[in-house]
């Protein structure tokens, strides 16, 4: 955080105008890697995106990457193997409530749910079907594979009590994508500008 508000400061200094923008760009290279380094600990990024976004860039593109990432800037966004366990965590009553739906009082569901966690169930990429089973068995696999994307569109469409139960995890899921692509963005922007003020 320190080099960033010293470059900004530079910035000011009375340099002349191409010196001017390669320390734009370098601050703008420094706050994606500070935000890159955020998002892979699942920190708070206020800092460095506040730094990059008193730039005042007029770029239309860059200020949107921005300001998706102000929506998670405080309390961060979930890694992916944060996705993962708190997914795996979701599994037992998941599976509960596609096989019994709502039916049954809170000591049924509740028996169910711990029958539920000692019995077989299919897992693998292979697993056919769109029930609950399938679907969890599937995004198991693309969530080892850090494919939060894919497990999205696999479990999009999930409805009535498993969906609910998935709804706090889709929220989850989505910020953390919307952070990647936002810093995608950034970071894409940031070596463009290095390139073109170092004349490569």
């Amino acid at each position: 955080q320190a080099a960033l508000e010293s470059q900004i400061a530079a910035l000011g200094a009375g340099r002349d105008a191409d010196d001017a923008a390669m320390s734009r760009a370098s601050v703008l290279a420094l706050a994606a890697g500070q935000l890159r380094t955020a998002l892979e600990r699942g920190a708070p990024f206020a800092g460095p995106l506040n730094t990059a976004g008193s730039l005042g860039d007029a770029d239309p593109t860059l200020n949107t990457a921005f300001e998706m990432l102000r929506v998670s800037a405080e309390t961060g966004v979930a890694t992916a193997p944060a996705l993962e366990l708190s997914f795996a965590n979701l599994i037992p009553e998941l599976l509960a409530a596609g096989r019994r739906g709502e039916t049954g009082d809170l000591v049924d569901r509740l028996t169910g749910r711990i029958n539920d966690i000692v019995r077989i169930r299919r897992t693998g990429a292979d697993v056919q079907g769109n029930d609950i089973e399938a679907r969890i068995a599937r995004a198991e696999i693309l969530l080892a594979d850090r494919n939060v994307a894919n497990v999205m569109s696999e479990l999009k469409d999930v409805g009535g009590t498993p969906g609910e139960i998935l709804s706090p995890w889709m929220t989850r899921a989505q910020a953390h994508l919307d952070a990647q692509d936002a810093l995608a963005v950034i970071e894409a922007q940031a070596i463009a500008r290095l390139r073109a003020e170092g004349g490569s």
